[in-house]
Order: C-alpha cells, then structure tokens, then sequence
C-alpha cells in the first residue's frame, strides 16, 4: 500500500477507539479481579476502590502489559483493529520499535497531565499526533478506503532499506504470506 492509499487517523476515529479499548479492559480486569478476590471480595474492592499492591497490579500493570503486547504484536489495540489503524514509525513507516512503544505508553502520562491536553491535540495538529506519539516518534493512520489491507510496510520503503525476505525466496521455497490487516 503506498503512501497515497493512506492517511493519519483521526481525533473522533481515535477516541471511538479507545472507548472499545477501554470497555474491553474493564471487562478483563473486571473479570480477573473477582477471579482473584472471589465475589465478596470483589464487592468490598468496588465500593473501597482501593485493594493495596494487587489494585496497583490490576490498574495499572496489566492495563500497560496489555497494551504493550497488543502495540508491539499487532501494532494496535482491539478498538484500532476494528478501524483498521495501525501504529507505525513517523519516518520509516515500518513497525514501531518496543522503546518506541515504551515511550508512547508513558508519553500518555505526559499527555495527560495538563487537562489532557496532549490528547486533544491529535485534533489539531497535521499528523494527528499527540503528544505521546511525538515523544515515541510514531503517528497512527489508516487506510483511506475501508477495503484496503495493509502491507508489511505502509510508506513507501526508504531507499537505504534492506530487501525483503520474500525477495530472497526462490521458486521451491516460497511461503505464501497472508496480508496484515
């Protein structure tokens, strides 16, 4: 898919997202929380809101896990799957590295602090970047048609960039590679 075919995902696409994402964690940490606390314990954390070092666990580290897994294998969470966004370089347009990933992840906290106005600012900036991707150096975009599948690369590939394995591969072993979507 060539850079044309393309473009940034924008504010409204996002926070659509990110409200499935938020819905789908709080179904999975609500789930594992009454698995661990059992249901009376479960009520007594829902209306204390607090359960010491476990709560940090379930608020804060599995959310991060989650998300950093998803980032890093698929390059999106659920809510940006279903919108077809991914999260890629800025530059490269090419996978993300897992330090870039990390920023990002903590570039939120950033984002966040002053009324969320690193969040907000995806809508008004040209790249629609927050200010966890400008921290990460990463933008998150989308196909311009629905119908559209991304490709390993979604810029136009550098010209410094390396061939890729299935240039190497000759006619007895080529593997048949199925689109990312």
């Amino acid at each position: 898919m060539s850079h044309s075919a393309l473009r940034y995902a924008g504010f409204w696409a996002r926070v659509q997202a990110t409200m499935i994402d938020s819905l789908l964690f709080a179904l999975i940490l609500m789930s594992t929380a009454f698995l661990v606390y059992g249901k009376q314990g479960f009520l007594h954390l829902v209306m204390q809101g607090h359960a010491g070092w476990s709560g940090f666990f379930l608020n804060w580290v599995i959310p991060a896990a989650l998300t950093l897994v998803f980032w890093s294998t698929l390059q999106a969470t659920p809510g940006k799957m279903m919108f077809k966004m991914k999260i890629v370089d800025a530059q490269t347009g090419c996978v993300p590295s897992f330090s870039q990933l990390l920023i990002r992840y903590l570039g939120y906290i950033v984002a966040t602090i002053p009324l969320g106005l690193g969040l907000l600012w995806v809508g008004f900036d040209s790249r629609k970047q927050g200010w966890h991707d400008k921290l990460a150096k990463t933008v998150v975009v989308q196909p311009q048609h629905p119908s559209a599948i991304f490709e390993e690369n979604i810029f136009d590939p550098p010209l410094n960039q390396p061939p890729s394995l299935s240039e190497f591969d000759n006619k007895n072993t080529q593997r048949k590679r199925m689109p990312n979507i």
